[in-house]
């Protein structure tokens, strides 16, 4: 699992989560044509698989828990997600359970499933950008990706010396459907990066076990910005998160 030619010639089962759709199905494309044994789970749509499972992280959790339970994938990725724009006072604690609870959750019981069958294996959590840079109209997205990385980046230091792995991919703006579903329908998302190329990116990171990658150049100088003029930075993001609710 060092590298990625020795990845793609072994055979692993690996988990995907929010593979109805967007960066979640690329993703299980792409492990597919490396010869892995998909398990995808989302809430419709999901692609041939191994095993498809229906499920709502929110209402129906216990379906994947169970099933990493009986499978112990080698390979566990949390792609779904949810957000809302708009003010934080209009908006369900739900979205930090989805974004926040669930991956978490799911990371525990896999790591905690691994350890048990002796087995290696790597967990990665697809976190955002957003997590990095205080997002107004985006604030209970952003509270729960800073939660996931956090978790993430600590949770790796701990499960290091058992070979279990726990990476966190941090991308900004993908071309996706994600914000038309925020902002529900008023909004659709014009440019950002390739879902395509974002599942490339998180391929490799799974084969070279980097533990914590910002995806693209023009994210990494957001967070920059953020970080050095962090007023006018929140006066930009605000003025371009009202436009899309």
């Amino acid at each position: 699992m060092r590298d990625s030619k020795h990845w793609s010639n072994r055979s692993k089962t690996a988990l995907v989560t929010g593979a109805s759709s967007g960066l979640g199905r690329e993703i299980c494309k792409l492990l597919q044509q490396q010869g892995m044994r998909l398990i995808a789970t989302g809430r419709k749509n999901l692609p041939e698989a191994h095993a498809a499972v229906t499920a709502d992280l929110r209402h129906e959790r216990h379906k994947i828990l169970e099933l990493i339970e009986k499978e112990v994938p080698d390979v566990v990725i949390n792609c779904a997600g949810a957000g809302a724009y708009g003010p934080a006072l209009d908006h369900p604690l739900d979205l930090l359970d989805i974004n926040a609870n669930a991956p978490i959750e799911i990371t525990l019981v896999a790591a905690r499933t691994l350890l048990r069958a002796k087995k290696t294996g790597v967990i990665l959590n697809v976190s955002s950008a957003a997590g990095l840079i205080p997002m107004p109209y985006l604030a209970l997205y952003s509270a729960a990706k800073a939660a996931l990385t956090s978790f993430s980046r600590s949770f790796d230091a701990e499960m290091r010396p058992f070979d279990i792995r726990i990476l966190v991919s941090l991308p900004g703006q993908i071309n996706t459907d994600f914000a038309f579903q925020a902002s529900k329908g008023k909004y659709r998302q014009e440019g950002g990066m390739k879902k395509e190329w974002v599942a490339k990116r998180i391929m490799r990171q799974i084969a070279h076990q980097i533990p914590y990658e910002v995806i693209d150049g023009n994210t990494k100088f957001q967070i920059f910005l953020a970080k050095l003029l962090p007023s006018l930075a929140n006066r930009l993001i605000m003025k371009g998160l009202r436009k899309r609710f």
